[in-house]
């Protein structure tokens, strides 16, 4: 029983430890990477945590939410920007 106890704390010692951010996509695709800046258009993410890997991106109307290693979800939601440009009549995109 006490060596169940230790290999569970272990695992779960590494699994955490090799976390990763989760980029959820609109076609159902999810990612897992490390995201390392997101702009008003663009998520950009590593696939590493190396900081001389490459950076990669994808266009934020593209991605429905991030599920940070952490357990911080950022969605990402285009029907708040709708509505609150009807109320303005004006086009936000």
């Amino acid at each position: 029983m006490k060596k169940i106890i230790i290999f569970t704390v272990y695992a779960l010692i590494s699994i955490s430890s090799f976390s990763q951010d989760i980029i959820s996509m609109k076609r159902g695709k999810r990612m897992e990477v490390f995201v390392t800046e997101i702009t008003p258009t663009l998520v950009r993410y590593k696939l590493s945590k190396d900081s001389n890997a490459r950076v990669y991106f994808v266009f934020k109307d593209d991605v429905t939410g991030i599920m940070y290693q952490d357990g911080r979800i950022e969605k990402f939601d285009k029907s708040i920007f709708f509505a609150w440009s009807r109320v303005r009549n004006t086009v936000l995109y």
